[in-house]
């Protein structure tokens, strides 16, 4: 089931990442764009988990980028560490 709070801190995690991901490639990011596709590598990967740690102030993995390779899916994971 789908708590609407739980989808709306999905969605603003989401924009944060985004905005971490685009910063960090020097480019706009959509949340479904594979993160090599796009350029990314593990130094970025490492400034990204970085920077969003900073931000939301949960820890992360940077497996969390390599493996998932979305902005949503790092957003799950994100949510996930966070109980949500």
């Amino acid at each position: 089931m789908n708590d609407p709070a739980d989808l709306a801190r999905r969605a603003e995690l989401e924009a944060v990442i985004a905005d971490v991901w685009s910063e960090v490639l020097g480019r706009p990011v959509a949340t479904t764009d594979d993160f090599f596709a796009i350029g990314g590598n593990s130094l970025h990967a490492v400034q990204i988990v970085s920077r969003t740690e900073e931000i939301t102030g949960e820890p992360l993995s940077v497996r969390a980028v390599l493996e998932g390779r979305t902005v949503a899916a790092m957003a799950e994971a994100v949510a996930r560490a966070v109980g949500g």
